[in-house]
């Protein structure tokens, strides 16, 4: 099978995605035909030798020539990469990108408008996965527990807030803009910083001495599995993008982050959250690989869930199975949807609506 894996993109994750994506690809082509798809910020997409190294990215000159642009192209039940007039076939797209603009389903949505298979389709699972507000509502209709929040779209919005508090934007991920607020002039500062990233920021309320533990689900042979926990291990209030990436290797992005592995927790603490994390997956219809945050101070509570997690969470699944045997289910439940979606109707042939009209008007 030939799989065209595209990251990187327009957003402010760009780097975590082309880490997380060489991981992905360095996987797959023990089992796989692999074509790496590099897309730039600008969004601009390319095909070239040497994607697959992470050195290549620090000189992106090299990448960026008009000679090595592609587009993606179908003809038929054909789907090819597009360069100046050769033609890259390939069966599966398999988009491992983060943040606003790609992960919360833009990529997903140009490739299907193009009909392409892709692994980990379900556009509206991203969209509501990537928005913060939109994630709480569903969890406080599943009464699932998550911190209290206020929404703004304007920092003269502010109001009486109970402090101390956690500032996010409200469609980014990797921690990119998150901040604690412990009073008003630091309130006002985080906001304007959050603004700077997106029009809508939440404001959570902040859990004192909570532990964090993320854990990964998938769907394997038709049944919803989770993998082993990790706590999470941070030097501050709030886990940033520095204490997730730049703590350890650099090279291996969420993979190197500080962590108790497996976490040691009691089994009634474990199973719930393994309980939770399979009805997330399943009532959100999720595709693919996730993660999901949880924080822990006498209560546990829903921090985040990740639709096209950090290094794909593979290392979370470590104890459970490797990380081919890992995208080999990934794979083979695209293709099962895949051949289930071709059976549906999407358009019909023949309409009546039509039928009485003559020149401008219809008839009744």
């Amino acid at each position: 099978m030939r799989i065209a894996v595209f990251f990187g993109g327009e957003s402010v994750e760009h780097e975590i995605s082309i880490i997380s994506a060489s991981q992905v690809i360095r996987a797959l082509s023990l089992g796989y035909n692999v074509i790496p798809v590099y897309i730039s910020k600008d969004n601009k997409m390319y095909c070239c030798k040497g994607l697959d190294n992470l050195k290549t990215y620090t000189n992106l000159s090299k990448i960026i020539k008009k000679k090595n642009e592609i587009t993606v192209c179908r003809e038929g039940k054909q789907y090819y990469l597009k360069r100046n007039f050769k033609k890259f076939a390939f069966d599966y797209a398999f988009p491992v990108v983060h943040g606003k603009g790609m992960e919360d389903g833009t990529l997903l949505a140009y490739l299907k408008f193009l009909k392409i298979p892709v692994i980990g389709d379900n556009l509206s699972f991203y969209s509501v996965a990537q928005n913060k507000v939109l994630t709480k509502r569903i969890l406080d209709s599943l009464n699932i527990k998550n911190s209290r929040y206020e929404e703004f779209s304007d920092i003269r919005e502010l109001n009486e807030i109970m402090y101390p508090v956690v500032v996010k934007p409200n469609c980014l991920g990797s921690s990119i803009g998150v901040k604690k607020a412990n009073n008003y002039d630091e309130l006002s500062e985080n906001l304007r910083i959050a603004f700077m990233y997106d029009r809508r920021v939440i404001v959570e309320e902040f859990i004192e001495d909570a532990l964090e533990y993320n854990i990964s689900v998938l769907e394997k042979n038709g049944e919803i599995i989770v993998s082993d926990i990790e706590e999470v291990i941070k030097d501050s209030d709030v886990l940033d993008y520095k204490q997730k990436y730049e703590k350890g290797k650099k090279s291996e992005g969420m993979a190197s982050a500080s962590r108790v592995f497996p976490a040691k927790i009691d089994e009634e603490l474990k199973k719930k959250m393994e309980a939770i994390a399979k009805v997330i997956y399943k009532r959100f219809n999720a595709k693919g690989v996730i993660r999901i945050d949880f924080l822990y101070s006498d209560e546990l509570y829903v921090n985040e869930i990740n639709a096209i997690p950090g290094s794909y969470s593979y290392y979370l699944w470590k104890n459970k199975m490797d990380f081919v045997e890992l995208l080999d289910c990934v794979i083979d439940t695209a293709k099962r949807d895949n051949f289930k979606d071709n059976k549906l109707i999407k358009s019909i042939e023949k309409m009546t609506i039509f039928d009485n009209y003559k020149g401008s008007k219809l008839k009744g």
